[in-house]
């Protein structure tokens, strides 16, 4: 599972997560690989610090429910 299938899967949340997942959804120009294209897609649309923060919390539950566990 890459990580922008986890994040879309997240859609369902009610928090940060859960929004960026939302906005995910909805963007087709959306990265479809790694964070790093992640990080720098959410810099080429200028968001904010949340969206930031969001992604690295994304990323942090992704490593420890799919990277960690192969």
């Amino acid at each position: 599972m890459t990580f922008t299938h986890f994040l879309l899967s997240q859609s369902y949340r009610a928090d940060c997560v859960g929004d960026l997942a939302r906005d995910a959804v909805a963007d087709i120009n959306r990265p479809t690989k790694s964070i790093r294209q992640w990080r720098n897609y959410l810099k080429s649309v200028r968001a904010s610090i949340w969206a930031f923060d969001a992604l690295e919390k994304a990323w942090q539950e992704y490593r420890i429910a799919v990277v960690l566990k192969l």
